[in-house]
């Protein structure tokens, strides 16, 4: 009989020609021009005012202080990458991630409405370009300089948006005059970093699911106040729309197919169905029960 406090496993024995067939790479590249600038001479000025024996900091300067749009652009490329990591599992240092196939459509169609999301957002930045400047120099007063903004083309050429779907590599492709026993060296050690490399995704993902039912756990449970009554805790209706969207992600990412992992999504599914932020708020009995199974799935694991 399987031990309920077994861990749920991050080391696997990859079967890599499944994974390849069953998942692909996406590399995401997004940049922005920050409109920030640090001011020396004013670095300088508060170093003084301040007696620092040596710079004691800098001051960073918002360029659009006073106008929102590029302000909007950042942050909205920090929600694309936020979606884009929900979405997929770590993969390689330089930005690669796993994507599974069984996911690409949604993810590609999601992706090009962020697209043209974002163009829209730039084209009404570039458009407003000398009224925003113009509005920045009445809210900066006297840290305004002209000549810090950049021309127009100039800007815009900052702004990039590349992306691109690879196939997971399957063997390695050493083309060098080594000999046999050295490119068999290299293989394994090719299978074996791929190895670590599905187990460190599979270990990120075992991580989500514990992360949110801890979080869950912690703010379904109530408080007791000082005259002896529970009081319910204030949370977000994220608190469960992330939990939902998290359990509709792992049964795809779930690449290995861990049973423990697939075991532990469909009982915070089988937990949450039926119920909403606005029931957990409104209905003790709702929370208590869900908090129940939430703290039995925790319970069931060695996390």
């Amino acid at each position: 009989m399987e031990n309920q406090n077994d861990i749920i496993s991050t080391t696997v024995d990859v079967d890599i020609v499944s994974i390849s067939s069953s998942a692909m790479l996406v590399d995401l590249s997004i940049s922005s021009w920050t409109g920030t600038k640090i001011d020396r001479v004013t670095s300088d000025e508060i170093d003084i005012a301040k007696e620092t024996q040596s710079s004691g900091g800098k001051y960073l300067k918002n360029l659009f202080a006073g106008t929102k749009d590029l302000h909007d652009i950042n942050k909205f490329d920090s929600r694309i990458r936020a979606w884009n990591i929900s979405q997929t599992l770590p993969w390689s240092d330089k930005g690669q991630r796993l994507l599974p196939s069984s996911k690409f459509f949604e993810y590609k169609k999601a992706l090009s409405n962020f697209e043209s999301m974002r163009a829209e957002m730039i084209t009404e930045f570039l458009d407003k370009y000398e009224d925003s400047i113009t509005t920045a120099s009445l809210a900066l007063g006297k840290l305004f300089v002209r000549g810090e903004y950049p021309a127009v083309a100039q800007v815009e050429s900052q702004f990039k948006f590349k992306y691109s779907f690879l196939p997971v590599p399957i063997a390695g492709d050493f083309r060098v005059d080594v000999g046999n026993d050295a490119i068999a060296e290299l293989n394994t050690q090719f299978s074996a970093s791929v190895n670590d490399r599905v187990g460190e995704a599979m270990g990120e993902l075992s991580w989500r699911l514990q992360d949110c039912l801890t979080r869950l756990s912690e703010r379904l449970s109530d408080s007791d106040t000082d005259d002896g009554e529970t009081k319910r805790k204030i949370f977000r209706d994220t608190l469960v729309t992330n939990a939902q969207e998290l359990c509709e992600n792992l049964e795809h990412l779930n690449l290995t197919k861990d049973p423990k992992l697939e075991s532990a999504r469909l009982q915070l599914q089988h937990a949450l169905g039926g119920v909403d932020a606005d029931t957990l708020r409104e209905s003790s009995r709702h929370r208590q029960e869900v908090k129940a199974e939430v703290d039995n799935i925790l319970s069931k694991f060695n996390w």
